[in-house]
């Protein structure tokens, strides 16, 4: 069994492989992207998206680091998202004290919830998480989630710099899907 920092090598290996591939899919197309200061910024961003996905299987381990990051994060995400809807919502200048209280309440409640959530989740190792069906889904997912980042960057920003939706986010889609896969091929678990 490799440990993490194995699978982030690996992990980065595929990576390269895949900027690679990217790079002879869309050299027409993003012939000006890779000269202008945005190609840096994505480079490092689908760097950290590899390393983060080399490891990502191992969710459903219950001490792993990946886990507790995780589990951090998401708890803080979900309480700042429950704060932003919350105040949102019910925002008055009138009741912004009372509003502003009950937002905080309910954003350390959610956060609280989503943090006891994953923390007493019941998995088996090598269970669902280890399948190739569930790096698709979760590259598809971040795949949608850039698609929105870099649509509505091009809204608002576009003007300064350009980025490309489809293209990038289909890269960071499929660099995710490949560090998922280079973790399945290292621990010897390619299932569907």
């Amino acid at each position: 069994m490799s440990d993490y920092k194995t699978h982030q090598a690996v992990g980065m290996l595929f990576w390269m492989w895949g900027i690679v591939l990217f790079f002879l899919m869309f050299r027409n197309q993003l012939a000006d992207f890779w000269f202008n200061a945005s190609a840096g910024l994505f480079l490092v961003l689908s760097f950290y998206v590899a390393m983060l996905f080399s490891i990502f299987p191992d969710i459903d381990a219950k001490e792993t680091h990946i886990r507790k990051q995780v589990r951090g994060f998401l708890s803080q995400f979900v309480g700042l998202c429950a704060f932003t809807l919350m105040f949102v919502t019910f925002f008055s200048w009138n009741d912004i004290i009372f509003n502003l209280i009950r937002a905080v309440i309910v954003a350390i409640a959610c956060g609280f919830l989503s943090w006891m959530f994953i923390n007493n989740m019941k998995t088996k190792h090598r269970g669902f998480t280890h399948t190739l069906r569930f790096g698709f889904v979760s590259a598809f997912i971040l795949f949608l989630f850039f698609f929105v980042v870099f649509t509505v960057w091009n809204e608002y920003i576009g003007h300064l710099i350009k980025l490309f939706p489809m293209e990038l986010s289909f890269f960071l889609g499929l660099t995710a899907f490949l560090a998922h896969f280079s973790h399945l091929v290292m621990d010897r678990q390619i299932v569907f």
